[in-house]
Formats: C-alpha cells, structure tokens, sequence
C-alpha cells in the first residue's frame, strides 16, 4: 500500500463535503484570466494544501488557485491540486466536476485520485497500486477498432479549435480530469486535452496504471517534467489521453484548425 494514496483516499471525501456544502449555492467570480473561481475551489484548496503539508511536509505543491505550501522543485515530489476542476459546471449546478490531486515525481505521475462528489465516483492509482474506481478496478478501452459508438472527450471548445474525423460521437462533460478518468475506466476511447498540469496531473496517473497512454498530436511523449518547468503555463501542446489499441488510430483524425 502507498502511504500517498491512502492520504488521498482519506482527504479527497472530506473536501468533497466541503464542496457539496457549496454546490448550488456559490457565486462565481472571474479571475484576471477569465476563468471561473469560486469560494469552495479556495476553501478546498486551503484545506488540501493544509493537510499535504502536514503529512508530506518536504514535497512541493503546485496548486491552480495559487498561493500557500512549498515551491516546487524539479527534483522533489510535487502535489499538483485542482480543487474543482470543471468550476463553471459546479457554479451552475451541473454535476461533473471533480477534485484532483497527482504527485509528480522526476517525469512522471506516480500517484493520482480523482473524485467526483455528486456522482459519487472515486478514481485512485499510482505507481504502486491498481488504478480503481469505488475500489473496482479499471481499465482502459482495449477493442481491436472504433466504431460509431465510440466515445471521445473533447474540451468545451473543441468545435472552434479542431477538426475532428472519427467514426464516433464526441463529449464534452466540463471536466478535463473526469475526461481523463472516464477514458482510464473504458468509458470513452480517449481524451483531448489542452489546458494546465493542475487539470489532469491526478487522473494521468490513474490512467497510466489502468493501460493508457499520453501524447501529444505530433506524436510525441508527454514530459510532466517540462509541465512542471513550466508552473503556472497552459501545456504547450495538445495532449492525447487514449489506450496503445487506439491511440494511433486517433491521431490522424485530430488536427487544431
């Protein structure tokens, strides 16, 4: 058992339960960016933060709302935290949205949970532990093709920024982390991601232990490392989250307009 993860699996539901005492009830505010932050995401946040720090007190913290913990450092282990990732669907009571914490350590996602309060589903791996979801486990999509029922998660811009060309259906849920963790439980045949390390760093560790892979649209590996250089700056490329049965498939039906 991974000391990290239990941590995970205890505080995840408490700040969920923070969440849901603020689900349906917040006002949102727009940050200088034009994103959404309300007060459960800094109030999840402190709280995480708090508890990570108490445990963990050596590794650094990497957090959207900005602010507390330790700096991170390329060569110590980094809590990387989305308090509700999928703000502008919690603040208006639609419920996929989710808390996400990863660890990252050297150039890789070792531990990730992710849950999802409203839905009631908690998503949990690592390095050293199955990827599971509510304690069963999961894994990624393996059929052999894809077929006009396949799913694919898309962000909320996708019909601006992409030309898609695939035989099935896409989705936007409002969440990039419950994206990546319904594709590592089979659910959709992959995730196209464009958006910060704090959104996915908890779910790219599950799916990675469920079979999955990531990488970007030119085809190349995923560097956490070189995400994590980058702090507080969109990844520079769009990423892939998929299966090895599909990924290769999916790529040339993706390209940014």
């Amino acid at each position: 058992m991974d000391e990290r993860l239990d941590t995970l699996r205890e505080i995840l539901p408490q700040a969920g339960r923070i969440a849901l005492r603020h689900f349906k009830r917040v006002r949102p505010e727009r940050k200088p960016d034009g994103s959404i932050v309300t007060a459960a995401d800094l109030e999840i946040q402190a709280f995480l933060i708090d508890r990570l720090s108490e445990r963990f007190p050596s590794y650094g913290v990497l957090a959207e709302e900005g602010g507390g913990g330790t700096a991170p450092e390329l060569d110590s282990p980094c809590w990387v935290i989305d308090p509700i990732d999928g703000s502008a669907a919690f603040s208006v009571g639609v419920p996929v949205w989710g808390i996400s914490v990863g660890l990252i350590e050297g150039s890789e996602p070792t531990v990730g949970a992710v849950y999802l309060p409203a839905i009631e589903e908690i998503y949990t791996g690592g390095a050293h532990e199955a990827s599971c979801m509510n304690a069963s486990p999961i894994e990624v999509d393996n059929t052999s093709h894809l077929n006009r029922e396949s799913i694919l998660f898309v962000p909320t811009n996708a019909h601006r920024k992409y030309r898609i060309d695939f035989p099935g259906k896409c989705r936007s849920m409002g969440s990039v982390a419950a994206h990546v963790a319904f594709t590592a439980r089979g659910a959709g045949v992959g995730t196209i991601l464009n958006s910060y390390l704090w959104d996915f760093a908890g779910a790219a560790a599950i799916l990675l232990r469920a079979g999955g892979s990531m990488r970007t649209l030119s085809g190349k590996e995923v560097s956490f490392r070189e995400m994590l250089r980058g702090g507080r700056k969109r990844v520079p490329e769009t990423i892939l989250a998929s299966s090895p049965a599909h990924v290769d498939t999916l790529l040339p039906h993706i390209s940014e307009r």
